[in-house]
């Protein structure tokens, strides 16, 4: 995700129905939805709006866009419903599987001292998958042995 703009894009063409349905969506016609998303003649698209446009495309691209301008990442929390302490367990090796291949990945796009458009691609989408496996066991584990949160 590269920008807030591109983001309402991409949840436009997310949903169900394209351009058109998201407009439905938020009671508005395309082209009003068009001159928001573009900032013709001075109009915006408001948080809120991206809030709801996010909801009705069933996407996160909005807060992963606003997280990206922000200098940070979106993770997006799992749902915490029939998991133990067997499964977080099975979460941590799987984590270190990631942080296994994040580690190959390094050492292969470093090899030539040089890191290329592809490799930081690579790098980074690997980084942000072992980041938010992190954060899935430190959730699971919150809520299933927090007792007092619940």
């Amino acid at each position: 995700m590269e920008s807030i703009k591109g983001s309402y894009q991409m949840m436009c063409c997310a949903t169900n129905g394209g351009w058109s349905a998201m407009a439905a969506s938020q009671g508005m016609s395309l082209t009003a939805l068009q001159n928001r998303v573009y900032a013709r003649k001075g109009q915006e698209i408001t948080v809120s709006r991206a809030i709801a446009m996010q909801k009705a495309s069933g996407t996160t691209y909005f807060a992963e866009a606003v997280a990206h301008e922000s200098g940070g990442l979106f993770i997006k929390l799992p749902t915490v419903d029939a998991m133990s302490a067997e499964d977080i367990q099975e979460q941590f090796i799987e984590m270190l599987e990631k942080a296994g291949e994040f580690a190959a990945e390094w050492r292969r796009a470093t090899a030539d001292n040089e890191v290329c458009k592809r490799e930081k691609r690579q790098l980074g989408n690997l980084a942000t998958d072992l980041c938010q496996h992190v954060q899935e066991i430190l959730h699971t584990t919150f809520k299933l042995f927090c007792k007092q949160d619940a």
